[in-house]
């Protein structure tokens, strides 16, 4: 009896073991380098700097065209 529910035991333990091993992966794939994301609070209304009425949409457009700006002293 004793050896019965050792065996059961153990193959319950090997099952759960050999389950849960697919959840976890050491494969995560990497974002590059030179990318930059930044999540927003709301939804971004609109993308032309023309039609922006909202917070939101300006610092969207400010954060997306501040690279094309450049100011030299």
């Amino acid at each position: 009896m004793r050896l019965k529910r050792l065996l059961a035991v153990s193959s319950l333990g090997l099952v759960a073991a050999a389950s849960l091993a697919g959840c976890g992966s050491n494969n995560q794939s990497q974002a590059p380098t030179d990318t930059v994301r930044i999540m927003s609070k709301d939804v971004i209304a609109t993308a032309d700097p023309s039609l922006a009425t909202d917070i939101v949409s300006a610092q969207g457009i400010t954060n997306t065209m501040d690279g094309f700006i450049s100011l030299s002293w």
